[in-house]
């Protein structure tokens, strides 16, 4: 899955040429240490959907910096315009709308929130484009990405 930041604001999920889309659901993408399987020869993987944003998570993710899959198998999608953190409801597959389930503000920060990673316990991990490359790493309280978030 490849998060497009702008220009419109999009999900693409890539694979192999003739395979069909799959979407994100959780439990569908495999687990942590799984082998990834890689097309023979080399094969070069191409577009297979697109989503894009409905309008209340365009409005609530006005970008789209970093996506990133929680240890609870959920989508997670940061966006550094509206300094936002959102859950995605799965991504059915073929493509469409996404949507949020739950959104939340990241606040006032001293930087641009770019990157994004979870603790195994679910607290979001966000990385700041700062000037100077020094106290550029949040970690949030509470969890958000837990098994029983729903």
């Amino acid at each position: 899955m490849i998060a497009k930041e702008k220009d419109p604001a999009a999900f693409i999920e890539v694979g192999p040429a003739g395979e069909p889309s799959s979407g994100v659901v959780a439990g569908a993408v495999p687990a942590d240490g799984a082998a990834w399987r890689v097309p023979a020869g080399g094969q070069a993987v191409v577009p297979m959907a697109t989503w894009t944003p409905d309008a209340n998570l365009e409005a609530t993710c006005r970008d789209f910096s970093d996506l990133e899959l929680g240890p609870d198998g959920r989508l997670y999608v940061l966006s550094d315009k509206s300094a936002s953190l959102a859950r995605l409801d799965p991504l059915a597959a073929g493509g469409g709308e996404a949507t949020a389930e739950t959104a939340w503000s990241l606040g006032k920060l001293a930087g641009k929130p770019e990157g994004l990673a979870f603790t195994p316990n679910g607290r979001a991990i966000v990385a700041l484009d700062t000037a100077k490359a020094r106290a550029n790493i949040l970690l949030f309280e509470p969890p958000v990405a837990t098994s029983d978030a729903r």
